[in-house]
């Protein structure tokens, strides 16, 4: 596990299984490259009903089906330990 404060940068190679948890409230600039990610965000995601963040769901996510349409774009997804 690593910490990380205002201005820190990580390098996470290729292939490598990661997570991000948030402690506290925080702005976050994730870069994925060599691109194509965002054929897997569109089809995962949902259009924005306003420039608002929405409220906080009831539900939680239906990692399942995160997890089918990332295979599909070639994305190792996988459930968090323990669930």
């Amino acid at each position: 596990m690593f910490d990380g404060g205002p201005g820190s940068l990580f390098h996470i190679p290729e292939g490598t299984l990661e997570r991000f948890e948030p402690t506290s409230t925080v702005r976050l600039v994730v870069t994925y490259t060599s691109g194509g990610l965002d054929k897997f965000f569109a089809e995962a995601g949902e259009p924005a009903q306003s420039h608002e963040l929405p409220p906080k769901s009831d539900t939680p996510p239906d990692v399942d089906r995160f997890i089918e349409i990332a295979a599909r774009h070639g994305v190792d997804m996988r459930p968090m330990p323990g669930s």
